[in-house]
């Protein structure tokens, strides 16, 4: 899989998302750019943050550590 986010103009790229630390950074900072044009508080952004993390904890750590869901 091949994940590019680009922001602030620089181009992030990497062919496996866990080897790619920069993007949480690229997706933290379109939920903070979002915010600030919708004109909303930009600590939000870091509230909407949550659902992802759990997610990511859910659905890819987890099973890493148990060997599988079942």
């Amino acid at each position: 899989m091949y994940i590019v986010c680009i922001y602030k103009g620089y181009g992030y790229s990497s062919y496996r998302a866990k080897k790619n630390p920069n993007l949480s950074t690229c997706y933290m900072g379109r939920e903070w750019e979002l915010s600030f044009r919708l004109g909303v508080q930009p600590w939000f952004a870091v509230a909407y943050s949550a659902p992802v993390a759990v997610a990511t904890t859910v659905f890819l750590i987890y099973p890493i550590g148990q060997g599988s869901f079942f």
